[in-house]
């Protein structure tokens, strides 16, 4: 388990890891939503997912102590643990300061995903490790009264 653990989490040819499929920082900010895209039904979604969160999702999906900080390889642990990589593309922008630990990702429907299937996903990941903070218990217990 722990070698399977480190070979995700660095990448190694041993865990399936492809590069080609690895997120790539894009040169310019994309529009929020577009409709860009290889065919007429692409859509194309950029979330702020926080760097944080998807290191400690990582880090309880594959039961490991460490991990080395990669945060494509971090998105790709959560994005398969969801059951969705195959089904995104995904696109990492670089940092807007070296000081946030917001990261905006666009993603993309890949193949013949739908765009309900696809929208599904965004909001899954977006719950999952995106960089608004869940509120506090207390405020959910005086939100049901």
């Amino acid at each position: 388990m722990r070698a399977t653990a480190y070979a995700l989490a660095t990448g190694s040819p041993a865990a399936g890891f492809d590069p080609e499929r690895s997120g790539r920082p894009l040169q310019s900010a994309p529009p929020t939503v577009s409709s860009e895209g290889a065919g007429k039904d692409s859509v194309g979604v950029s979330l702020d997912l926080s760097q944080s969160r998807t290191y400690d999702a990582a880090l309880a999906i594959l039961r490991a102590y460490k991990l080395t900080g990669n945060f494509i390889t971090e998105l790709e642990v959560v994005l398969r643990a969801l059951g969705v990589l195959s089904e995104v593309t995904y696109e990492v922008e670089e940092p807007k300061s070296p000081f946030s630990d917001i990261r905006r990702v666009v993603f993309r429907a890949s193949g013949n995903v739908n765009a309900k299937r696809f929208w599904e996903i965004t909001r899954l990941v977006d719950s999952r490790i995106g960089s608004r903070a869940p509120q506090p218990w207390w405020m959910n217990f005086f939100r049901q009264l």
